[in-house]
């Protein structure tokens, strides 16, 4: 099911196999990475915590400072302007990257992408940044390097129940 696309009606002997897939109005894939310097697996739905707030996954790499300072002006913006909306960053590293010690919260990679599984989720969907709701369901998904403006319009428009295509 994904959300303001029309839904085919199925028999009751159908049977639809799943394919995980990065799209506005459907759920956040599961998808298993690894995570601390034990490297225990996790599901990227453990990444969205149980709380008000907008999680951006980036994929590390080409691009992804952009989307970096795209969050730093969004909440200088909406803390100016009293609104209560928060966006947090959740950083998926390749396979091989770590964090490192003493690196702000807001550079630090949430899990790594041992498998490769989430960069062929955003390779496949041509999504660099993919904006989540509290509930689990993606709500745009960002391309390029990154841009203020785009993305400031994808958490108005989220705030509104809107989902972008």
């Amino acid at each position: 099911f994904v959300y303001g696309q029309p839904h085919a009606g199925l028999g009751e002997d159908a049977v639809e196999e799943y394919q995980p897939r990065l799209v506005p109005g459907g759920r956040l894939p599961h998808v298993l990475l690894t995570q601390g310097c034990g490297n225990a697996v996790i599901s990227s739905l453990d990444l969205v915590p149980n709380e008000l707030a907008l999680q951006l996954f980036l994929l590390e790499g080409d691009g992804s400072q952009g989307w970096v300072e795209a969050v730093a002006q969004l909440d200088a913006q909406y803390c100016h302007d009293h609104q209560l909306v928060c966006v947090k960053l959740v950083r998926i590293g390749l396979s091989g990257s770590s964090a490192a010690p003493g690196q702000r919260e807001s550079e630090r990679i949430a899990a790594v992408d041992s498998s490769g599984e989430w960069e062929r989720l955003c390779f496949q969907a041509g999504a660099s940044a993919v904006l989540v709701r509290p509930d689990g369901h993606i709500s745009w998904c960002g391309q390029g390097a990154g841009c203020a403006d785009s993305l400031r319009h994808a958490v108005r428009a989220t705030c509104r129940g809107e989902i972008l295509a």
